[in-house]
């Protein structure tokens, strides 16, 4: 058998070769468009939990300044500051 172009393609079978690498891009292209709107909806609900945690430390760090300083006002008893006290008063 001489060495050419034609032999070479019929030895290695080219054209059920590109057929399955067609099959294989379907397939990754499939998991693609699977994968990709799932990675933009996790992506968003980490954002928003992720801002979710901010404002709720940022609160909270405002509402233990407040409560401090309320409990800072109070005269302490026995060295010891009312600071359960001092949370009702700054909540009603």
């Amino acid at each position: 058998m001489r060495a050419s172009f034609a032999n070479l393609v019929q030895s290695l079978n080219l054209t059920s070769h590109a057929v399955a690498q067609r099959g294989h891009a379907a397939s990754v292209l499939r998991w693609t468009l699977l994968l990709v709107p799932m990675a933009i909806a996790v992506g968003t609900l980490c954002a928003a939990f992720l801002w979710s945690l901010d404002v709720a430390t940022r609160a909270r760090s405002v509402v233990s300044y407040r409560i401090c300083e309320a409990a800072c006002r109070r005269p302490a008893r026995n060295g010891v500051i009312a600071v359960s006290s001092a949370f009702a008063e700054w909540t009603t």
